[in-house]
């Protein structure tokens, strides 16, 4: 380590007239703290004197009003990215995916630190064995609360960190998990600095080197006491750090693997596929028995009499475009609504963001994998719709089908980020699924006025239709092609500005 590096001779934390402001609550006050390399140090006091609050300013998730917060020797505010390469975290209620095992939470994890696979794999091992865990092939959703504690340092530990922080990681456990979360903190002395908040005096006891009392923001740090022994005697971090290819890239290759797996084991890959594939089936044949059913409708009826031309490929097209807009982008909005919300509210964004993720490949890899499988399943229901009209019709109208599917996929591309931005922008998921829907009518309404369809991506809704019956000439597109490719990255670019600003 050369001599210009800040974490050379640091400590592990030092806080500085650290300050945490939630409007007139002052959730800590002017903090002084240096927590030496090595040592397992308890931060106790009571619910609600700061303690979560002071490690999400460690780890990222917040920033502070005022003072410093220096993490090995890195600003945690300035060089967030440097810091979460370098700890583990665990929060005081970690959420997981429940889909997932406890080896593919870990695999997780380590790509998201752009782990090498065998180093991966070994350190995963050992860490499952370390956590009870290594025979153990439930889903984490059927995990019990000590369980879900005891993955939650072993992902911590994942990357060999030279700092964990721990939030009140025995809280909420029957005495049998609680031993068991302790054994493993006890484990880890010497081995890296645990910084290791509670409310229960006995576990400090029993663990911690030294201790920091935070009562009602402020905090007076005792050492030397019998019962609260000071042990550090400035050993040294003890891990040898691992070398690691990580960095943007990394992490949004790592979370977007983890989006398409959840996809394929979640019932959106069954639902949304199969909802298309439906109306692609049953578009032509609707276009064939509208017109029986209404002859059918105006026999019952005396002395009316409707002439209705013969269906042909054409209206079967313009059934399943209009099916897209009617159903399938309602769905697109209610099932956006919960893209970022939802991890925000799960607490499973809190564990992958205090690793080596940015929040702008967070945002990313929730957009591309819902385009993904729209996409996909929009190229599945628009074969059926091909197929179908070759068994019912003459001709297939396929070719213009294709380039007016290809027109709604991209105004759909532009609703999934839209509502993506609502989904970061709104804590709610309801909020953003009526803000979503609001967006979607609007667009409807304006796409009918030639000046905005003309010079703006409504006109793709037009267009669309024109598609069908090829009266759209292609220089009419010049202005909805541009202005949605533009509307589609700066709404990418607004939803991540909107998440990075955000405190978790």
């Amino acid at each position: 380590m050369s001599a210009a590096d800040p974490a050379a001779d640091a400590p592990a934390i030092e806080l500085r007239g650290l300050t945490k402001r939630f409007g007139d609550t002052l959730a800590l006050d002017h903090v002084d703290l240096v927590v030496r390399p090595g040592v397992v140090f308890g931060f106790l006091g009571r619910n609600g004197a700061g303690k979560t609050t002071a490690l999400r300013i460690l780890s990222g998730l917040a920033r502070p009003t005022a003072g410093t917060a220096h993490v090995l020797g890195h600003d945690v505010t300035r060089m967030r990215d440097t810091v979460r390469a370098s700890i583990g975290f665990l929060p005081d209620v970690p959420g997981f995916y429940p889909w997932m095992t406890a080896r593919e939470y870990l695999d997780l994890a380590g790509r998201l630190f752009g782990l090498e696979p065998t180093t991966l794999e070994a350190r995963a091992d050992a860490l499952l064995e370390m956590a009870g865990l290594a025979s153990v092939t439930t889903r984490v959703g059927g995990f019990s609360r000590g369980m879900k504690q005891r993955l939650g340092i072993a992902q911590a530990l994942i990357n060999a960190p030279s700092l964990l922080l721990l939030d009140e990681p025995t809280s909420a456990l029957d005495p049998i998990g609680r031993r068991e979360v302790l054994e493993m903190v006890t484990s880890l002395r010497g081995r890296t600095t645990v910084f290791f908040s509670t409310h229960i005096l006995a576990d400090v006891e029993r663990v911690c080197d030294a201790v920091a009392i935070l009562e009602r923001g402020d905090c007076c740090c005792r050492r030397g006491a019998s019962a609260l022994r000071d042990r550090g005697s400035g050993s040294g971090r003890g891990v040898r750090r691992a070398r690691r290819r990580w960095g943007a890239m990394t992490g949004l290759v790592a979370f977007l693997r983890k989006e398409l797996t959840e996809i394929r084991r979640t019932w959106r890959l069954w639902v949304i596929p199969g909802m298309l594939v439906f109306l692609g089936l049953t578009s032509p044949v609707i276009a064939v028995l509208t017109p029986a059913l209404v002859h059918s409708m105006a026999a019952t009826q005396p002395g009316v009499v409707i002439q209705l031309p013969a269906p042909t490929a054409l209206d079967a097209s313009g059934q399943f475009l209009k099916n897209l807009d009617q159903f399938v982008l309602i769905a697109v909005v209610i099932a956006g609504a919960g893209a970022v919300s939802g991890e925000r509210s799960s607490g499973t964004a809190i564990l992958v963001l205090t690793k080596p993720l940015s929040r702008g490949a967070f945002v990313i890899a929730k957009i591309v994998s819902q385009v993904m499988l729209l996409v996909a399943a929009t190229a599945l229901g628009t074969a059926a719709c091909v197929g179908m009209m070759a068994l019912l019709f003459d001709g297939s109208n396929a070719a213009r089908l294709v380039t007016a599917v290809a027109l709604w996929l991209l105004y759909a591309s532009l609703l999934v980020v839209v509502m993506t931005l609502f989904s970061a922008a709104f804590r709610a998921r309801g909020a953003a699924a009526g803000a979503g829907l609001g967006f979607y009518f609007l667009t409807l309404l304006f796409s009918n006025w030639s000046p905005a369809a003309h010079y703006s991506f409504l006109g793709l809704l037009p267009a669309m239709r024109d598609a069908l019956t090829g009266e759209s000439p292609a220089s009419s597109l010049g202005w909805p092609l541009t202005t949605v490719a533009a509307a589609i990255a700066l709404g990418t670019a607004a939803t991540v500005r909107i998440f990075e600003r955000q405190e978790l």
